[in-house]
């Protein structure tokens, strides 16, 4: 799709990252993903090791928020706003559109200061046939949609019916394989069978990590509530900001990197969340600005994403370091 461009190996990362992003919840893992591939062929194409990482990085961070899934934080957002899911992604969207339309256009800069070419067209596949070799991995994401969007199901029943819908087509895809290939079908289905458990079993091992998380945000939660600490909290910023509105959006962006650090997407949002996104309504609203709730949420889940590029832990810069040896 974008192989021939000027810079399109980096291009085709952005994309990557991107769309990887729309299921995955984990920058870290979203830059290990497709950064196993698309940084030895940026730097391939001339774009130096350090670079290549960066732009992986960044997709890869970026692709936690956009839409439908981001992280799942869509979700949490949705019920700790007591709003609908749907207003959260069309809140999200166009952000999310924006911050990858600017970094094809730094990839492009950047591939033109260093006369950086597109991909031989021999080493490009065919459109068409790549596409339909992989629609049918679309089709749980189309019903995760649909069920969400136009059926007004909970979270949980369409997040169940579309991982039932790519155990299926598994399935139906390791037959059709065995089929080609003149084996049993029952081998191809016995294969498919042993591939979803362990789909699962590495599901469940994720998502004991994530709950882990979720909890002790949790915990957090609580002790912001019970003790009041959000209210000195609001004392202190207000202290500092001086009722400057760029240094309190600057200082909240300091905090939620710090506060952060080391947390997957889901429970880095709770936490910081609950500590800033009410600080933030209330030292506004002080000042004489009115910041809608929803955007103050979008603002700290973002700058609580970038402590994964942010020394001294940035998880993923570190992931991507070590895949391009910078």
């Amino acid at each position: 799709l974008v192989g021939k461009m000027r810079g399109g190996p980096a291009k085709a990362a952005i994309l990557a990252s991107g769309l990887t992003g729309l299921i995955s919840g984990s920058s870290v893992a979203n830059t290990v993903t497709t950064g196993t591939f698309t940084i030895p062929i940026m730097k391939k194409s001339g774009l130096p090791a350090v670079k290549a990482g960066a732009v992986e990085v960044a997709a890869s961070v970026n692709g936690q928020i956009m839409p439908p899934i981001m992280g799942a934080a869509a979700f949490v957002m949705a019920e700790l706003l007591g709003i609908s899911y749907f207003t959260v992604i069309t809140h999200a969207f166009l952000p999310a559109v924006i911050s990858y339309i600017a970094l094809f256009y730094i990839s492009h800069l950047e591939s033109v200061k260093l006369n950086i070419r597109g991909l031989p067209e021999s080493e490009i596949p065919p459109l068409g046939k790549t596409f339909l070799s992989g629609i049918h991995y679309l089709i749980p994401i189309f019903i995760l949609v649909y069920l969400l969007l136009i059926e007004r199901w909970t979270a949980a029943s369409a997040v169940f019916y579309s991982i039932l819908s790519l155990m299926v087509i598994i399935l139906v895809r390791e037959v059709l394989a065995a089929k080609k290939k003149n084996l049993s079908p029952f081998g191809g289905l016995k294969f498919g069978i042993n591939e979803i458990i362990a789909g699962l079993e590495k599901g469940a091992i994720n998502m004991i990590n994530v709950a882990i998380a979720i909890a002790t945000a949790g915990i957090i939660v609580g002790a912001v509530a019970s003790t009041g600490l959000s209210n000195n909290l609001i004392v202190i910023v207000e202290a500092i900001s001086g009722g400057n509105v760029i240094i309190l959006l600057a200082l909240t962006a300091v905090l939620c990197i710090i506060l952060g650090m080391g947390l997957p997407t889901t429970a880095n949002y709770l936490v910081v969340a609950a500590l800033m996104a009410h600080v933030v309504v209330e030292v506004g609203a002080a000042s004489g600005y009115v910041f809608p709730l929803i955007a103050v949420h979008l603002y700290v889940f973002y700058f609580g994403l970038m402590a994964d590029v942010t020394p001294p832990v940035g998880l993923a810069s570190y992931a991507a370091a070590a895949i391009s040896r910078a």
